[in-house]
Parts: C-alpha cells; sequence; structure tokens
C-alpha cells in the first residue's frame, strides 16, 4: 500500500478544532515551573502525520514568567488531587461523560496517540501506544506501528489484537454493557491485526474526526485476554499499559495508583503513586489544599471558586494557579418524551427566559463563557447572530418574557406547568438551579427540585427519563461538531433527552464525512440554527475553572482541558 503524508494532510488539516480557541488556559501565575535536562529517553518523534491544525481566532499571548534554573528531575513522593464523588466505574470504555470518571479511570491506561502534555493548551498529538503512523492518500485507511515490548501491568504482552479488540468493543459492546462513544465511530469499516504489532483501520468514508479518537481516553487501549472473559473484570480494578499499576479503590474514600516499574518509558513515571481522594464537600476539599493535604486542586466543578483561588495566592505567594476550559457546557434539558416539553412552544417558551450570564455569575462567581450549541470558536454561531435570535446569550428582556407567557397560553397551560428539576450533587449545581428555576417561574414553570448523587444516580435517572428537566453536566472535551452535535442525534446513548429530528440526523451524518472545512461549517451552522429552533435544550454555560497547586510541583502545565492531561508521566515533586 502506497501513503501520502503531503495528500492526506490536506483532509483533516481545517477539519476540526482540537481546544476551544477563543480563551487558551493561561500559564501558571507563579514562577513558570523548569524545564528538566537530561532526562531519560522520551517516545521517538513520529513519522506520521501532524496533528490536524485548524486556524483558531486570535487570543491573547498568556502571561509567562521568567525563566527559572533548570532543574533535574527528582524520584519519589505521591501526587496527591481529590475528585467530588465516586465514579460508577473505572473502565474508561464503559464510563460516561463524566470528569470523576474518566480523571480516575484512564490514568493507569494508554492511548494510541496523545495530546502533548507538554503543550496542553495546543493542538499538538504525539506518540504513546503507537511509536509511529501513516495514512493513505485518500484519508480511508491508517497503519499504526506499536511499541515494541510493552506488557499489561500483569505482565502479559500488548499487542495488536489488544487494540482491535478495544476499539471494535466500543464500536459493538457486548449485551448489558452501555459504549457513549459508539456513535463517533460510525464510519470505521473494518480494524485488523496485521501482525502482533500492527493496525489496519479502514474508513467506508472520509472522517476527520478520526485522528482525534486515536488519542481520546474513552478510547484507552484494554486488554483482550480478561475482558474477552469478563466483560466487567475491568470496572472494579483496572489493568492497563500506562505509568500506573491499581492498587486500591476504597468506596467513598480514594483510590490509588502506584508506579508502573515497567513502563515503556524508560525512566518514567518519576513519583511513586496518584492519589484521588473522594471529597463530596466543597469546604472539606478547600481545607484539604490550604492546609497542605493534597498537592492540587481537584479539577471540574467541585475544585475551587475564583476567590478561592485568590485566597490561596495570597497565603502562599509562589502558589501554582491556572484557569483552564472545561470542554463542557452546562444545559437545561428537557425531556420531550414527556408532556409538556414534546410541546416545542413550552420548549421555546423555557428558552426565552433562561439568562446564562445570570448562571453563570451565581454558580460560578462570572467564571465562564456564553454560547451556543458549539464552544466558543470557528464552528460556532456568530455572537451577534446569538445576541440577536437566543434570548439566553443576549438575557431575556420584557417583550422576551411577555412572549414566552403566549406560547405556554397557546399550548394550554395559561395557569402554569409543575416540573421535576433533576439537580446533580456538585457545587454550583445548587446554585445554577436557583437561577434557572427563579427565571422559569417568571412565566408559571415551577420546579419540584430532586437532588441526585453525582453521577452513578444523576445519569442513571436521565437514561431512564426519570425527570422533566435536568441542568446536566455535559462532556466535549474536543471542539468539533461530531461531538457537540452527537447529544441529538436519535438513539445516541448521550441522548438523554430523547430527541428526534430526520433533519439533524441527515445534517450530523453529511458533516461527519465532509473533509472541505468551509462545507463542513456551514452544515454545522444548518445544525445549530435548527437546534436554536427547536430547542432540545437550553445551552446557557461553556464552562471554565480556577485550580491551583502547591509549588513543589514540577513540570505540569494544567489540564489543557478537563478531560486531557492526566497521565503525570512527566510530572516530579521537588524535595
Amino acid at each position: 500500500m502506497r501513503f501520502n503524508h503531503r495528500r492526506y494532510l490536506v483532509i483533516p488539516a481545517l477539519a476540526a478544532t482540537l481546544v476551544i480557541a477563543s480563551c487558551a488556559p493561561a500559564a501558571p501565575t507563579a514562577p513558570a515551573q523548569p524545564a528538566a535536562p537530561a532526562q531519560p529517553a522520551a517516545p521517538a518523534a513520529p513519522a506520521a502525520p501532524a496533528a490536524p491544525a485548524t486556524p483558531r481566532p486570535a487570543a491573547p499571548a498568556p502571561t509567562v514568567a521568567a525563566p527559572q534554573p533548570a532543574e533535574q528531575p527528582q524520584y519519589g513522593g505521591t501526587f496527591i488531587t481529590w475528585v467530588s464523588g465516586e465514579p460508577a466505574s473505572l473502565d474508561p470504555q464503559r464510563e460516561t461523560r463524566s470528569f470523576i470518571g474518566l480523571q480516575t479511570s484512564t490514568t493507569p491506561y494508554s492511548t494510541l496517540l496523545q495530546w502533548d502534555p507538554a503543550r496542553p493548551a495546543e493542538s499538538k498529538i504525539i506518540a504513546d501506544l503507537a511509536e509511529k503512523w501513516d495514512a493513505s492518500g485518500d484519508g480511508l485507511t491508517w497503519i499504526f506501528n506499536l511499541r515494541k515490548g510493552v506488557k499489561w501491568h500483569d505482565g502479559q504482552p500488548v499487542t495488536s489484537a489488544d487494540v482491535k479488540f478495544s476499539f471494535e468493543r466500543i464500536m459493538n459492546p457486548p449485551a448489558g454493557i452501555v459504549s457513549p462513544e459508539k456513535l463517533l465511530w460510525n464510519g470505521v469499516k473494518s480494524i485488523d491485526a496485521v501482525d502482533p504489532l500492527t493496525v489496519r483501520v479502514v474508513l467506508s468514508q472520509p472522517k476527520p474526526f478520526f485522528i482525534n479518537l486515536a488519542t481520546w481516553y474513552p478510547s484507552a487501549i484494554e486488554p483482550k485476554h480478561l475482558l474477552e472473559k469478563e466483560p466487567r473484570a475491568l470496572e472494579a480494578k483496572p489493568v492497563g499499559s500506562g505509568p500506573w499499576a491499581f492498587k486500591e479503590w476504597r468506596k467513598g474514600v480514594s483510590i490509588e495508583y502506584v508506579k508502573n516499574k515497567d513502563y515503556y518509558n524508560q525512566g518514567r513515571p518519576y513519583m511513586d503513586g496518584v492519589k484521588f481522594l473522594i471529597i463530596r464537600d466543597a469546604a472539606t476539599a478547600f481545607a484539604a489544599i490550604r492546609t497542605h493535604q493534597v498537592t492540587m486542586s481537584g479539577l471540574g466543578t467541585l475544585g475551587i471558586t475564583k476567590s478561592q483561588q485568590t485566597t490561596l495566592k495570597q497565603q502562599e505567594p509562589k502558589m501554582l494557579t491556572w484557569q483552564y476550559n472545561c470542554g463542557c457546557l452546562g444545559r437545561l434539558l428537557f425531556n420531550v418524551e414527556k408532556k409538556p416539553w414534546d410541546d416545542i412552544r413550552v420548549r421555546r417558551a423555557a428558552a426565552m427566559v433562561v439568562d446564562a450570564q445570570k448562571v453563570i455569575d451565581l454558580g460560578y462567581e462570572g467564571v465562564g463563557l456564553k454560547a451556543g450549541f458549539m464552544a466558543p470558536g470557528q464552528w460556532a454561531i456568530p455572537d451577534s447572530e446569538l445576541t440577536e435570535k437566543w434570548p439566553p446569550f443576549r438575557g431575556p428582556t420584557d417583550k422576551d418574557i411577555e412572549a414566552a407567557k403566549k406560547l405556554l397560553a397557546e399550548a394550554g397551560y395559561a395557569g402554569g406547568i409543575k416540573a421535576v428539576f433533576n439537580q446533580a450533587s456538585l457545587s454550583g449545581y445548587e446554585e445554577q438551579q436557583i437561577a434557572i428555576t427563579s427565571q422559569l417561574r417568571k412565566i408559571g414553570i415551577e420546579s419540584t427540585v430532586k437532588v441526585q448523587q453525582y453521577p452513578a444516580a444523576f445519569f442513571d435517572a436521565a437514561r431512564r427519563g426519570d425527570y422533566d428537566l435536568m441542568d446536566t453536566p455535559t462532556v466535549a472535551s474536543i471542539n468539533d461538531p461530531d461531538v457537540y452535535f452527537s447529544f441529538y442525534v436519535t438513539g445516541n446513548s448521550e441522548n438523554y433527552g430523547k430527541f428526534s429530528d430526520k433533519e439533524i440526523d441527515d445534517l450530523y451524518a453529511r458533516q461527519s464525512r465532509e473533509v472541505d472545512p468551509a462545507k463542513r461549517k456551514d452544515i454545522g451552522m444548518q445544525i445549530q440554527r435548527r437546534l436554536m429552533d427547536l430547542v432540545p435544550a437550553v445551552v446557557h454555560l461553556h464552562r471554565q475553572y480556577p485550580a491551583a497547586a502547591w509549588p513543589e510541583l514540577r513540570n505540569y502545565n494544567g489540564p489543557g482541558t478537563l478531560y486531557t492531561n492526566y497521565k503525570y508521566e512527566n510530572v516530579w515533586l521537588a524535595k
């Protein structure tokens, strides 16, 4: 087979924005962490297509601290952080797009490729389990060459059969197993283990998003020899090939990993272990970092607030701080299989009174971005159009409120509506719920709030349709239409509102295989405008989060987004 790098590169090059570009994570405001010279050998540079590079809006240059004296990496110590709840499982292919699950379940695994941890805010793909990769000139055939001598944590060899098994498991999960990412693999025709270290993937159509799948944590390579015997073998005891091997999961207390001494990246990891404390209470979590019980604050909703970050910086001026993009969005989701939410007039009325800025201010101290159904960036509806046509973006006017009341009356609900509002048990979600339900009350929609333990109970209720309204945490860790629009495709397991529209389905399929960036963007605009019209959900927030770490943390450049940079193999702790 003849491969043509240059010819292929024009296919995905402009097709996928890999991070939210309009607001790149700021550099740490503490002294920059020094680069470590003479480190053990890193993976060889791949002879592969470069990561798809998408033109992005110009962003202000981050403030960079003055260069610091170089330091030699130090071995030893345990990196400790926290997560805000118990994951549903430790199998990354089974995890609903929950940041709790992804953080705790992906640490021990390898993916074929990975985002460069040294440049978390950039769209750079580097080698991981695959040391080389290549693509045919038409972009339909991909070849991945695996590293030699890689072992699973139980000592068995990692081969191409494991890659084939892992990917096919995502595409066609066993009975009783939910595969949240299944839809994103549409267009993959076949996966073959050519020899023990070579994998060939053949696509049935051009697929600009495909290279991203090889980097994404839910695409972790998992051991065939364990899962073919027991499909749930990894849910409580993960076995991977990454830098950290599973030690123990103390339910309600912690999840702990230890150094993989047989890791293929020689000399790594530097630390002895990684530990996630399970802390549900925001005050307890903040006390843990203030008193130096943890190395770094938790990430996500139950991390720290902007004011807490300021307090930490005042307490310890050398504290490392970041503000990073989440790669996720807040949505008021309607159960369209239930009355009255099956009536488009009712959904439109609700959308007309939600004020996104008030949700951001009350829930997150003003930290977050307003946008529509896509994150800010090249794929999104322009702000000028959102201001004109999307009340949550501009803030509802008195005219919007009166129009919403009229719509409810036309739908037969002039006397008001009683609704069950499911709220996730996460910090910030009560405040968001208060902001949203108080706004809905202006037009007679009264809510009974039901707090659900996140993530397991919350998503179980979502799948069962046991709700009227919910403000759902929604993960879209890659700023690409394939991900963001998948939540509204008929039959997708992540389509919790059970929304279905043939035109949306057809447009989604078209954009997924369209390799011309301009044409793909045009289709994406059609999808967004139709979603704004049909209102399966009200998008009110694209999240950003503050974070902080004690200054002994070295060679960690932030999470990039909430769903990247969890391997910690290059991180070390100064003594």
